[in-house]
């Protein structure tokens, strides 16, 4: 009862994942093929019941086994009548009750007609010991070319969808001449500035050079002040004994003069 509870809990969650994704993917209507294998292992396939060519579609695969089965050999094949599309196998595979197998194909028809799905399935039934087969072939899905409508529809979508772009192609076009004449600007700034920097370059230049100069004159004037400076002290001493001796000169002979006339008044007596 268990294993019977778990097979089908397992079946409803495939179901539900496989019917979202197909549903997610196109609005055309699903189908599901099922049943079983032998006495022993349940098969479901899932897939869109009709697709228009060179569309893809993604077809979802279950095995879940009823009971313990061995030595299992399972080949499937997706094909239409002039190709196969997909073609795999599971070999020497042992599964418990209520174990399962979930695998999924990707096709793509080429051209119109029906694709179908053939499984070959052989395996050992454990609790019984009999070895179980089973082969199923059924269509899975038609494959039809798009209708003038549907053309028509698509190709009204794509002129929606080339106006659109082109209007926005115009846009990114204004705009693309709005920032490349703002480069042209930029760069005409760029050249001004590079032109004055290279002016106020040469300025300094000028000017750091006139200052070394200046600093050259500073100290060479520096230096003749202070030879100046010493001349006119040594100057300033000649001047003032040049002065004291004169003044000497003149009080000596003041000196000497009024001596001589005291000298004469007294002989005079």
């Amino acid at each position: 009862m268990k294993t019977k509870l778990l097979v089908f809990a397992l079946m409803l969650t495939f179901l539900v994942t496989c019917v979202h994704s197909i549903s997610a993917s196109s609005d055309l209507e699903t189908q599901r093929n099922y049943g079983y294998l032998g006495y022993e292992l349940y098969y479901e396939v899932n897939s869109t019941k009709e697709i228009t060519v060179g569309e893809t579609t993604t077809v979802k695969i279950l095995f879940i086994t009823d009971g313990d089965i061995d030595d299992v050999e399972i080949y499937l094949l997706i094909y239409c009548k002039t190709k196969d599309y997909y073609l795999t196998s599971w070999t020497g595979v042992s599964l418990q009750a209520g174990q399962s197998i979930i695998d999924s194909a990707t096709i793509q028809p080429e051209e119109e007609g029906e694709i179908r799905c053939r499984i070959d399935a052989l395996y050992l039934d454990v609790d019984y010991g009999d070895y179980e087969y089973g082969i199923v072939d059924f269509a899975i899905t038609q494959a039809r070319n798009k209708t003038y409508d549907e053309l028509y529809q698509e190709l009204f979508n794509l002129s929606k969808r080339y106006d659109a772009l082109l209007k926005n192609y115009s846009s990114l076009n204004k705009g693309f001449t709005s920032l490349e004449q703002d480069l042209t600007n930029l760069n005409q700034s760029f050249t001004e500035f590079k032109q004055n920097y290279n002016k106020l370059s040469r300025d300094y230049d000028a000017l750091n050079q006139t200052y070394t100069q200046l600093l050259e004159d500073h100290s060479e004037l520096k230096s003749k002040n202070r030879i100046n400076v010493n001349e006119l002290n040594i100057y300033r001493i000649l001047t003032f004994t040049f002065l004291l001796i004169i003044i000497i000169l003149i009080a000596t002979t003041i000196y000497l003069k009024v001596r001589k006339t005291r000298i004469k008044a007294y002989n005079s007596l």
